[in-house]
Parts: C-alpha cells; sequence; structure tokens
C-alpha cells in the first residue's frame, strides 16, 4: 500500500486480506486485497498478540495509515516500553510517552475528550490515541489508579465515536480484566496477530468465527474482525523506514504546534 487508494471517507487501509478463487479449470489462486477499516462506523482496534508476532509492527503501520489519510488527524502515543524498543526515532513529549509518561499522556488525552464531550472543543477533525501495551501498563498501576484508569478507557471506548475520538489499544492478552463493564465489546476492530491460545481467540472472537481460523506461519499473519461480521485472514504490511520518518514528521508538528519541548 505503497500509493494512497480511493476509500470512503471514514475509512483507512490497515493490512491485505488473504483471498482464495477458483480458477475455471478447477485449480486456487491466491491473491490479496487490501483490508479497509471503516473506523468512524467501527470506532475502535484492539491488537492482539504475543511477543514476535507482529503486533507492534501492525500498530505501527495504522498509526501511519492514519497520518496519510487522514491528514488532519492528531495523534497521541503511550508505548509501556522503553523509547528505543520501538519508538527510538521519537522525542518523548506533549504528544508520545514511554513507559516513565505514559499515565500523563494518557490523562492529557482524557482532558482532551472531555473537553469536545463538554462542549469546550468544537472539533471533530480524528483524536486519536495508541496505546502499545495496555496490558503492562495498568498491571503497573496500583490498585485504586487502576481503577481509575480502567473507568476512563472505558469512556473513551463508549462516548469517543461521536466527538470523533478513537483509541488504538495493542496488547499481550486481552482478558478482562483490562477493561471493565463490557468496554472490550466496543472495539470495532479486532485483530488478533499470530496464533494465540484456545483461550485467548475465545476471548477476542464469536465461536461462530473459530472454525474459519488458520493456521498463522509467518510473522505478520493473522485474523480480523470488523463490525463483529467481517472476518478475514489477514497479512500485515511490513513498516518501512518511511513509516518511521512519518510519525517522527507528525509528532515534531503537533510538539511545535503545541509550542511544547520534548523531554
Amino acid at each position: 500500500m505503497s500509493r494512497l487508494l480511493q476509500v470512503p471517507e471514514g475509512t483507512i487501509p490497515v493490512a491485505y486480506m488473504e483471498m482464495l478463487h477458483m480458477l475455471p479449470d478447477g485449480s486456487p489462486r491466491r491473491f490479496r486485497r487490501p483490508l479497509l477499516w471503516p473506523y468512524a462506523k467501527f470506532p475502535h482496534a484492539l491488537i492482539v498478540g504475543g511477543t514476535g508476532s507482529g503486533k507492534t509492527s501492525f500498530f505501527k503501520v495504522m498509526l501511519s495509515s492514519f497520518i496519510r489519510y487522514e491528514p488532519e488527524a492528531e495523534l497521541y502515543l503511550c508505548s509501556y516500553k522503553t523509547r528505543m524498543e520501538d519508538f527510538a526515532f521519537l522525542e518523548t513529549g506533549s504528544h508520545f510517552g514511554d513507559f516513565r509518561s505514559c499515565r500523563d499522556i494518557f490523562e492529557a488525552f482524557f482532558q482532551r475528550f472531555t473537553d469536545r464531550l463538554e462542549g469546550r472543543d468544537k472539533k471533530r477533525t480524528p483524536l486519536i490515541l495508541g496505546f502499545d501495551e495496555w496490558g503492562g501498563f495498568l498491571l503497573s498501576l496500583p490498585k485504586k489508579e487502576q481503577e481509575d484508569v480502567l473507568a476512563k478507557m472505558g469512556q473513551l471506548l463508549m462516548l469517543g465515536r461521536s466527538i470523533g475520538v478513537f483509541v488504538l489499544c495493542a496488547l499481550q492478552r486481552p482478558d478482562a480484566v483490562f477493561f471493565r463493564n463490557g468496554a472490550r465489546d466496543n472495539f470495532g476492530l479486532v485483530v488478533a496477530m499470530g496464533n494465540l491460545s484456545s483461550d485467548g481467540f475465545q476471548m477476542v472472537f464469536p465461536s461462530d468465527f473459530l472454525s474459519a481460523l488458520k493456521p498463522c506461519r509467518q510473522i505478520g499473519e493473522g485474523h480480523a474482525l470488523i463490525g463483529g461480521f467481517q472476518f478475514s485472514a489477514i497479512r500485515g504490511v511490513s513498516p518501512k523506514a518511511c513509516t518511521d520518518r512519518n510519525l517522527a514528521a507528525t509528532f515534531r508538528r503537533q510538539e511545535r504546534d503545541e509550542g511544547g519541548t520534548a523531554l
């Protein structure tokens, strides 16, 4: 997906679907089609996968896709890792935080959400929170802080769509403890990278689709469910150097626009 595709408003490409077509002579022909996520209709994305599955690469490509297809979008990014692991090209600041400042970035984003919800901010251009390793972040918090953060994430997922607020959440296991009061059901796009355990698949996909699961033999393969009904085997797009450059340029611009200083 190196060139821009013609996509409907409120839609971005996020991966390739693995397709099979039977030719007239009965022989199979495999091909790929872009997987389009109509995020404005089915908001929020949950990306699940173990270490080495391609989860973070998929996550980075999704962020980059928002930049390319929604140039007015504003991104906040939390990565509960050391900055050097996957985002060495970014500087911590008002829109990006590593394991030391995830809470600060999350609270800043939640305030932006509250400003829209209460009418102080009239904008409806996409306001996006990307959170890599959400589960690890939650487990690092004291119990009282966990409950506060979980309640706020629930509000983002349940109320965000109508005011242009969207969440992309990546974690290794989608246990219910990481979401409260059915908030996990508000993800319009669910992606499982690699081969999850049986319990893991059952946590994210309805039983109707479990028989359609295919073995993932390479890094970057997985399955996606959009809107609770569109199920596909997928292959993620490998991030390129330009992906990192585009993300870095976007976060530098956001810092300048806000008058912030990288930490």
